[in-house]
Parts: structure tokens; C-alpha cells; sequence
């Protein structure tokens, strides 16, 4: 981790769906670099271990956030304890289901689709709904939204649901930055492409995927947690207070290239 230069002191930061992946990664970093983080998850033990390794700066909210009671709990017992919300990071994701696009016919697609859209789009909303009153009542706050460089790009192997949740958090985040910056609430989004979100690089240690990603991506490497987490700082400190209704696009480069060119790379590497 990088030597703290403390950009968030005496902030507090919400963020969900941090018991693993991107979101304990940004915990990680925010804990770093000053601020007092909540993190809010449905899943106890995994939250309460990223919670007590942040030793002063965390704590663990139990959070179902299909349940809009749940959510204004989590914010309403954050602004109680800690006095603000300056931050808030939406970043749970839904089930994120493989092989459903060629399902378009079946019942498993449906239920996917509600439970993506519930968690992955409708919790977003509703989490800053609930956020407003206190971020406005302090004079400003920040906001982020965890999307995906599939809200534009088809994953095939992810499903439906998955791609249009992403395309909507885009747009929510563009109507709530155009709606909330007069009253300094800076809303943006982080788009990520492939991340390797397990602890060390275990997705590019295997010879293929690294033979893929030199491919790839220019920068000859998957993104790593600690990428969105600094991303994330940047856009919660003062050094960004201008920006505001943006997606931010971290691919390493890999969206520069020509679809045809990188495949026919691979294939050559790989025949």
C-alpha cells in the first residue's frame, strides 16, 4: 500500500459490499488514507474480519440491500454514530450469473434479472435517496457508483441483467450529479474492466490468462483493488471537487484496441 497522504481525514465513508473483492479493497485504502469507514454487507463473518482489520477506522453494518428498511438503517446508524456521511460508495453487485444469454426463454433469466436489478441498480437508488438529507445538512458529500465497462461492451458469459444494471448506473449517476451538484454533491462513477479482485494475482497466474491480458491490455496487466480504491480517493478529496457526473473508464488501456486485431493475436498466440 502507498504512503498515506491522509486525503480523507475526518471523513466518514459508507460502502457497500465491502466484505470482499473492490469493495474491501476500497475500505482498505480509505481506512489508509484517514477516513472512518462503514462497511455494509450481508455476509457477517467475512464483514466483521475487513471491519476489525481497520483496527479504529471500521466497522461492520449487517445490510440486506434488497430491503429499503435495511438501507436506511445502514445511513441512519452511520450519521448517529459518527456525527456524517461525507462518502458513500454503492458497490454490491447482484449474482452476476454466467450462461443465462441464450436463456432468453426460461424462467432462470427472470429470476436473475430481479435479483441483478434489486441489488445491482435499485439499492444504488435507494441508497442515495437515503443518503441526501444528511450529505445536504453537512454542505456536500461524494458519491460513487461501482459500474463496469459492460454497460457499454457484451460479456457473453455474463448475463443480461448483468450488462443493463451496469448501463444503469451510468445514467443514474449522470441524473443524480445533474440534480444534487447545487448542493455540492459530486456523484461519478468508476468503470472497471477486468479486475483480478482475489487476495495476491491469482486470475493472471495462470500462464493463459497472463498470455490474454499481454494481449489485452496495454499496460500488460489485470487491475487490481487497490487501482479503484485509489481511483475512488481521488474522486472523495478535495483535489477533486470539480468533478462531478463522470465515468471514469479503468481498463489499463484494453477498450483502445480493435476487437479483430486482439483476437486474431490471441488466436495466433494459442493455435
Amino acid at each position: 500500500m502507498k504512503k498515506s497522504l491522509m486525503r480523507l481525514e475526518g471523513k466518514v465513508a459508507l460502502i457497500t459490499g465491502a466484505a470482499q473483492g473492490i469493495g474491501k479493497g476500497i475500505a482498505k485504502v480509505f481506512a489508509h488514507e484517514g477516513a472512518t469507514v462503514v462497511i455494509a454487507d450481508i455476509q457477517k463473518k467475512k464483514g466483521q474480519a475487513v471491519a476489525d482489520s481497520l483496527d479504529i477506522r471500521g466497522e461492520f453494518i449487517y445490510t440486506d440491500l434488497k430491503n429499503d428498511a435495511d438501507i436506511e438503517k445502514m445511513i441512519a446508524s452511520t450519521v448517529e454514530k459518527y456525527g456524517a456521511l461525507d462518502i458513500l460508495i454503492n458497490n454490491a453487485v447482484g449474482p452476476k450469473a454466467h450462461n443465462l444469454s441464450g436463456d432468453i426463454l426460461g424462467n432462470s433469466m427472470v429470476e436473475d434479472w430481479d435479483a441483478t436489478m434489486d441489488l445491482s441498480l435499485r439499492a444504488y437508488m435507494v441508497a442515495t435517496k437515503c443518503a441526501l438529507p444528511y450529505m445536504k445538512s453537512n454542505n456536500g458529500g461524494s458519491i460513487i457508483n461501482i459500474g463496469s465497462i459492460l454497460s457499454t461492451y457484451i460479456g457473453e458469459h455474463i448475463s443480461c441483467a448483468y450488462h443493463v444494471s451496469k448501463a444503469g448506473i451510468n445514467h443514474l449517476t449522470r441524473y443524480f450529479a445533474w440534480q444534487l451538484g447545487q448542493d455540492d454533491i459530486q456523484v461519478n462513477c468508476i468503470s472497471p474492466a477486468l479486475v483480478d479482485r482475489s487476495e495476491g494475482r491469482r486470475l493472471t497466474d495462470d500462464p493463459a490468462n497472463k498470455a490474454l491480458v499481454d494481449i489485452m491490455v496495454p499496460l500488460k496487466r489485470a487491475g487490481s483493488n487497490s487501482d479503484i480504491a485509489y481511483a475512488a480517493v481521488f474522486l472523495c478529496s478535495d483535489e477533486a471537487k470539480y468533478i462531478n457526473g463522470q465515468i471514469i473508464t479503468l481498463d489499463g488501456g484494453s477498450t483502445l484496441g480493435e476487437q479483430f486485431e486482439v483476437a486474431r493475436a490471441a488466436y495466433n498466440e494459442f493455435k
